[in-house]
């Protein structure tokens, strides 16, 4: 049950993301290594949205490594488990907690050692910036743990970018890159050396602005309609080459589909404009918007084709749920 559950979860979510972005770009996935153990590391930019992109295009059902206060109450615990979610403690949770994470490592080096994949970003926080953040230790803590126990692992790190074109916006671009396989035996127990390496892979796979300038650079990016879901281009123009330009326009017919989609939907529109107020990191806004289109698009297709039916005019509310539906593919796609 808990397999199936997983898979129907993981199918509906990637059904999701395909209408939630206007355009999901996925490369490298040759680069995966098969029955063989990996630590998956990824750059982290868009809360929920990066664990649920890597775990619904690539093909992978990799565990997740999840920041420990998520698992305080007893049933959300046990949901987190199910979908393969395992507690970190960082240092804000208290240096008391932070013995809680040997059981986690733990547990981590024997589902390495049956070949399953851990996902984990070791930036070890998220942020809306587009660059490459220094990596903490933990995933190589986990990888020398899983060596020192079973010396003959082919152990390796997975290293993912993912740039988006805009990380709070419906209907956005986003790309998913797989870098090459770092053998871990290859470092030894060269924490700092595998880090280092690590850190170089996650750079060139993401869009990477540095922190001196960052502002202007942004801005000179979107003024020049460079796209960011590519780390190349963004390199390019970044060091001086010039970029061919192709001005986005936006007609009028697609900002008429946006009000239609607005006012076919207004009832999920306030829940999200209920719900922004609350969030205290807008990290999260992204996040908040799928799951709300994730989970209130259908419930409100169902309750108007239901209300309709039990007044006498069943055929207004099916038409009205899928124009409402073909409105909202029309808004992401164009």
């Amino acid at each position: 049950m808990k397999a199936l559950f997983n898979d129907f979860l993981r199918i509906w979510v990637k059904w999701g993301l395909s209408i939630y972005f206007s355009r999901i770009e996925v490369s490298g996935t040759n680069r995966i290594p098969r029955n063989t153990p990996i630590i998956i590391i990824a750059n982290h930019q868009n809360a929920l949205l990066d664990p649920l992109l890597i775990a619904t295009v690539t093909g992978m059902k990799p565990y997740f490594l999840a920041r420990a206060d998520l698992f305080k109450k007893p049933l959300f615990a046990k949901l987190l488990s199910i979908i393969q979610l395992i507690p970190v403690f960082r240092i804000r949770d208290g240096l008391s907690s932070i013995s809680g994470n040997q059981e986690s490592f733990s547990r981590c080096e024997d589902l390495l050692a049956k070949n399953q994949s851990i996902l984990i970003f070791p930036e070890g926080n998220h942020s809306l910036r587009r660059n490459a953040r220094p990596l903490s230790k933990g995933f190589t803590r986990i990888a020398f743990g899983a060596m020192g126990k079973h010396t003959s692992l082919p152990l390796s790190i997975l290293p993912f970018g993912i740039s988006y074109e805009a990380h709070q916006k419906v209907g956005a671009a986003v790309r998913v890159e797989v870098g090459k396989p770092i053998l871990v035996s290859s470092y030894l127990n060269d924490s700092r050396g595998l880090t280092k390496t690590a850190y170089k892979a996650l750079k060139e796979l993401t869009v990477h602005i540095p922190d001196e300038g960052y502002e202007e650079s942004l801005i000179s990016l979107k003024e020049n309609h460079i796209p960011l879901t590519s780390p190349e281009k963004v390199r390019d123009f970044l060091s001086g080459q010039q970029p061919i330009h192709s001005p986005n326009q936006e007609f009028s017919s697609v900002k008429k589909i946006r009000w239609l989609t607005l006012l076919l939907h207004w009832p999920l529109w306030l829940v999200w404009k209920r719900a922004r107020k609350k969030i205290k990191d807008p990290v999260f806004y992204g996040t908040f918007k799928f799951v709300i289109g994730l989970v209130g698009c259908p419930l409100y297709y169902i309750f108007i084709i239901l209300l309709s039916w039990l007044l006498g005019y069943g055929i207004v509310g099916f038409l009205f749920a899928l124009a409402a539906f073909f409105s909202l593919i029309m808004y992401t796609k164009i």
